[in-house]
């Protein structure tokens, strides 16, 4: 049931705080190494007019089979840094979070139709997507499986979904991620007469992409070296008890009371658990498996008796307005890390190959 209160409350000024976080994004140093071989793999690929299939850049491996699952990303990074220079990519950041949380505040409202619950799961996302809102091409999948959470919920709309994952393709493998999401909804909703009608067109629209069939190849290739995967920090198991994925452990907690209460209904929490696990897999997997979540989440905390704090305060139009204006006026602290880039390094190397660790490697590329 819809809130009838009247007047900004508590719970407006709680919704515009996503909009800090991506600010101070925006305003922040550039210290992701694999973002930065994305722009040199753009203008590559655009000089060539094709994507890469084999590796241009190693030492050791220079002309093995590879594929850049972000083709889409990289050539629009190239474009943009031979226009700008790395000037984009605080708009780029900002763009990106600010459109993801916008999203997830639609998706909560239509599950929950609570301001209390939509500002309460657009705070938790913003602080739980800080570390992940880089500039990396996988950024771009936040924004897209939230559209496909939401319009899920919105059957007039589900025509859009081979749309996104055709641009989902060219810009991420973690559009498999999506297609995940969709099959649990399918269960959940007991809609199987969408297999046949919706899983083809999805399917040929992630395969006429310019890898066509090779969007599948990366990712059986990504499985069968899965055991490399143990030695990279963001592919272990998260830590849920530290400040960083602890919005995660509060939303895993409200669902599984919301489902003792009867707030939760029995067919959402089985749609829930596969969700919750797959984002204990890896902390990498923590803010998608959390997107996904939004709409029982949003019902969860509708469940509880949050709204107690919705009437109308004064000066809350003052607070809001402080909110919006106060981050632009911090010091922008953009631009590389030059503490972790090692600018020096690369005008002694220039064109020479050389060994160095994954972080240098973005940059020195």
């Amino acid at each position: 049931m819809a809130e009838t209160r009247r007047g900004f409350t508590l719970w407006h000024v709680v919704a515009t705080l996503p909009w800090i976080v991506a600010v101070l994004v925006a305003r922040s140093r550039i210290g992701d190494n694999s973002f930065l071989w994305h722009v040199t793999a753009g203008r590559v690929q655009s000089s060539a007019g094709s994507v890469l299939t084999t590796d241009p850049f190693s030492f050791s491996l220079n002309g093995e089979a590879w594929r850049t699952q972000s083709w889409l990303a990289d050539v629009g990074y190239g474009w943009l840094d031979d226009l700008m220079g790395l000037s984009f990519v605080p708009w780029l950041r900002f763009g990106a979070s600010l459109l993801l949380f916008v999203v997830v505040a639609a998706i909560a409202w239509r599950a929950s139709s609570s301001v209390a619950a939509v500002a309460t799961v657009s705070f938790l996302t913003a602080l739980l997507a800080v570390p992940y809102l880089n500039p990396r091409p996988v950024i771009f999948s936040y924004v897209l499986l939230g559209i496909v959470v939401l319009v899920e919920d919105a059957p007039r709309l589900r025509w859009i979904h081979p749309l996104v994952f055709y641009v989902w393709a060219g810009l991420h493998g973690s559009w498999v991620i999506g297609a995940l999401y969709l099959s649990l909804s399918v269960l959940k909703r007991r809609e199987y007469t969408r297999i046949r009608a919706e899983a083809p067109w999805i399917a040929l629209a992630t395969l006429v992409t310019a890898h066509g069939w090779g969007v599948v190849e990366y990712l059986l290739a990504f499985q069968q070296n899965s055991a490399a995967l143990s030695l990279i920090t963001e592919w272990a198991p998260p830590d849920l008890l530290s400040v960083a994925r602890l919005p995660f452990t509060v939303g895993i907690l409200v669902m599984l009371l919301a489902g003792t209460t009867g707030a939760i209904s029995r067919r959402e929490m089985g749609f829930a658990i596969p969700i919750i696990l797959f984002g204990l897999s890896s902390s990498r997997s923590v803010l998608p498996a959390f997107l996904m979540l939004v709409p029982t989440l949003a019902v969860g905390f509708r469940g509880f008796s949050i709204s107690r704090f919705g009437h109308p305060l004064r000066g809350v139009r003052v607070i809001v307005a402080a909110i919006l204006i106060l981050p632009l006026l911090l010091p922008v602290t953009g631009g590389l890390d030059e503490n972790r880039f090692p600018a020096a390094l690369t005008e002694r190397t220039e064109g020479r190959r050389v060994f160095h660790d994954d972080v240098v490697g973005g940059y020195v590329i």
